[in-house]
């Protein structure tokens, strides 16, 4: 359990410092690095990162932290989410939770009520107290009236009991992510593009544009961080989860593809802008630019 704590420690500051350099991500390096003390290769990890990257800007991505003591539901959730773009981080206890929520923002937290050391009741109590807002969805077998009056009373965002349906779960993550992110529909639109996080699809004036999974999940996180400037690391992090990650000039390609393919179904538009040294932003077009572009493509 240690082991796994510290691994998980590891992969969260990994993350937290999006600029890793490629040879910091080695298993090897991995292993020496877990033999100091964690203060100390936060401060290695980023000490060279700076170097290497030259403070590269970073992003919040969207992450969970899984708190659950049973291997098999957090693994069961875990490959129901990262195939869906999500990365997640597991703490198996309560301290371990508030540990790792102290240190990153989450985007959402999938909590467990019955815990090894202190139950999820005194976790989201804790977490109340000091005024950390992450939504936190509780999944527990407690299924009692007064067990979710409580948690809701206490701070929970939402409530499912076990045995849980890894499609009902992904929704309600998904819904939680599109009301801090400030988008209430499932579907974001941004011009003459609709973007269907749910039905993972992508509409060009109601025409379905073919993408890949890669090149959805890139206009995917550029439309829920709209306006802000993503590194080439968040885009491969959201794509692979910060495990066996490619050279940073794939993410060129991608964009590269993607531009395209918006580009001929939207008469040339460019809704993806470098911004250089940083990275890649979503523009918006005001509706003169819009209605002046779709007359020309009913006209052409």
């Amino acid at each position: 359990m240690k082991i796994r704590l510290l691994h998980q420690k590891f992969l969260f500051f990994k993350q937290k410092v999006i600029c890793v350099p490629q040879f910091l991500k080695s298993k090897k390096i991995q292993l020496i690095l877990l033999k100091f003390d964690h203060i100390f290769w936060v401060f290695l990890i980023t000490s060279v990162s700076i170097v290497i990257r030259g403070g590269m800007d970073t992003s919040l991505l969207v992450r969970l932290l899984i708190v659950e003591d049973d291997n098999s539901v957090a693994n069961r959730i875990e490959v129901a989410c990262t195939p869906e773009g999500l990365s997640c981080h597991i703490a198996e206890t309560g301290i371990d939770a508030l540990e790792m929520i102290k240190l990153y923002d989450y985007d959402a937290v999938i909590l467990d009520l019955m815990l090894p050391d202190i139950n999820g009741f005194e976790v989201l109590s804790r977490l109340r107290a000091i005024r950390n807002s992450t939504p936190v969805i509780i999944l527990s077998g407690l299924c009692s009236i007064d067990d979710k009056v409580k948690c809701l009373t206490i701070g929970a965002d939402d409530y499912l009991t076990k045995p849980f349906s890894k499609v009902e779960l992904l929704a309600r993550v998904y819904a939680i992510i599109r009301r801090t992110s400030g988008h209430f529909s499932s579907v974001i639109s941004i011009g003459p593009l609709s973007i269907d996080i749910k039905q993972r699809c992508v509409k060009v004036y109601e025409n379905e544009m073919a993408l890949t999974g890669k090149e959805y999940s890139i206009l995917e996180l550029l439309a829920l961080k709209k306006g802000a400037v993503l590194p080439k690391e968040a885009f491969l992090n959201h794509i692979y989860g910060g495990m066996d990650e490619p050279e940073l000039k794939i993410v060129d390609v991608f964009v590269c593809k993607l531009r395209k393919k918006i580009a001929d179904m939207t008469g040339g538009l460019n809704f993806i802008e470098t911004v250089w040294g940083r990275g890649y932003t979503l523009r918006d077009f005001d509706a003169e630019t819009e209605g002046d572009q779709e007359t020309s493509l009913k006209v052409g």
